[in-house]
């Protein structure tokens, strides 16, 4: 089955944490937060979900350009 899912990775070794937010068609947006930008508030949601979020399927809106981009370029509409 495919799931949506948040995880946050970290720390490496310089104290830099990676958040990643993943569809489950794949499409992925990753981040990386600096040691002290906010880690302290990562840490504590990583203690709490050692095995990333799993986004329930729920109806949702999704923005014109998230689907324009899913779209392969030979269905997108002319820009003429």
């Amino acid at each position: 089955m495919k799931q949506d899912k948040i995880t946050i990775h970290g720390p490496k070794t310089d104290g830099t944490y990676i958040v990643e937010f993943k569809t489950a068609d794949g499409v992925v947006l990753a981040f990386s937060v600096p040691k002290g930008g906010g880690t302290a508030v990562l840490e504590y949601f990583q203690d709490k979900m050692p095995y990333g979020l799993v986004v329930p399927d729920v109806p949702r809106t999704l923005s014109p350009g998230f689907l324009l981009a899913r779209t392969p370029q030979s269905e997108r509409p002319s820009e003429n």
